[in-house]
């Protein structure tokens, strides 16, 4: 008797959508330079309660070799913390890193999510010929936010004014907000946790891909220049600087075309209740060039908006 092969349909192979949205996050960040790194998925009950205020039901083994290797991890920066203090300790002293991988709890039932984890210390850029260094800090991190999330066509926004996990430096840490949902934290590590200044960031993926945008709509670059406009104000350390970015993108209409933070101070020479956030705004028109006295009228409408809605005093008069 002699043998056939069974009849059967067949199908291209290819990716999930998921797995090469992943794999364009993995080709951005190693473009700009970091590298990535594979950790352990397992740690012990101290670090899973870390760098979260989530409220979540941890995942212990029945069966452990050790102490250290307990529990399914919640947040993936201990492990990248554990990396770059391994490195530091090897003299490895410039550092830029980055995992993508999963964090467990319990929900009714066994929940997974996927991640972004990025931790970064030390200099970004060396040059021992012209003797010139980029540093490592807050604001070199959020650039590779700010990159990668242009690279993904995703607006997000970052909110400074809530309650951050006790590891997290308090003046150097933020909320990072996607369609007005949080999905992650991007700041420095609190020097109490880890002497060496190290700054983190973490993003949940599965919101991130929810969230992606399947159709890009394109538009053209503007023909006509922006002007762009500072201004600082006082505020009550209660008001949230996201709510003033929505007020003065409503009352400067289509000519405002961006609003960023960037600057925000608390210290010794304002009153303890108060603190001082100061705005970038660019005016832009796709139909003609803006005249400096159409943007005054707009810019100090806005001025009277913010000092009115939220009792704020504009720095500087």
């Amino acid at each position: 008797m002699i043998g056939t092969l069974p009849i059967t349909t067949t199908k291209k192979g290819e990716y999930s959508s998921k797995y090469l949205y992943i794999k364009k996050i993995n080709n951005k960040l190693r473009s700009l330079g970091l590298s990535e790194v594979i950790t352990y998925s397992l740690t012990n009950k101290d670090n899973v309660k870390k760098f979260t205020n989530d409220d979540f039901e941890q995942i212990e083994l029945s069966s452990y070799l050790s102490e250290d290797r307990k529990v399914l991890r919640y947040s993936l920066i201990p492990s990248l913390l554990e990396t770059i203090d391994y490195n530091l300790s090897r003299k490895n002293k410039d550092i830029m890193i980055y995992e993508v991988g999963k964090s467990f709890y319990k929900e009714d039932t066994y929940k997974e999510v996927s991640k972004l984890c990025i931790g970064i210390t030390g200099n970004y850029i060396n040059n021992n010929w012209k003797h010139d260094e980029v540093k490592c800090d807050f604001y070199l991190l959020k650039g590779i936010l700010h990159s990668l999330f242009n690279y993904l066509d995703l607006k997000y926004a970052l909110d400074n004014d809530c309650d951050f996990p006790k590891q997290f430096h308090p003046g150097k840490t933020s909320k990072i907000l996607l369609d007005n949902e949080f999905i992650g934290y991007i700041g420095c590590v609190n020097p109490s946790i880890n002497k060496n200044e190290v700054y983190v960031l973490e993003i949940d993926l599965d919101k991130m891909y929810s969230k992606k945008i399947h159709n890009i709509k394109y538009k053209d670059i503007p023909k006509y220049p922006s002007i762009v406009k500072d201004m600082a104000f006082l505020f009550d350390k209660s008001i949230k600087s996201i709510d003033v970015i929505k007020l003065i993108n409503e009352v400067g209409g289509e000519v405002v075309k961006d609003v960023d933070v960037f600057d925000l101070y608390v210290g010794d020479r304002i009153e303890e209740s108060k603190k001082s956030i100061a705005f970038s705004i660019t005016f832009n028109d796709i139909n003609k060039t803006l005249k400096d006295d159409e943007v005054l009228i707009i810019f100090n409408n806005i001025i009277k908006e913010v000092e009115c809605k939220f009792n704020a005093q504009l720095r500087n008069k």
